[in-house]
């Protein structure tokens, strides 16, 4: 019932680098969304409940990382950082 916002999406090497994005870093392969919420682990326990594979989920103060590569690689990995990038 709350809007999202897609935050970060795909990102040119020169982007990632610039907001000093990880050198191996999934948004560089259009594999990753960054979503702002003011509820991430409301949306993450949304996204559970659906069975939505993924790679990485990391939950972030105010937004949500979900990233997917492919059914066998993706590691289903939850991190949390207690602030945004």
């Amino acid at each position: 019932g709350k809007p999202l916002f897609i935050s970060s999406g795909y990102r040119c090497p020169a982007l990632n680098k610039a907001v000093n994005g990880s050198l191996s870093s999934d948004h560089m392969q259009g594999r990753a969304a960054d979503i702002a919420t003011d509820n991430p682990l409301g949306l993450f326990a949304w996204v559970c409940r659906l069975g939505v594979a993924y790679d990485q989920a990391i939950l972030y103060e105010d937004m949500l990382h979900l990233s997917y590569r492919n059914e066998k690689t993706n590691r289903m990995m939850v991190l949390e950082k207690r602030k945004s990038p």
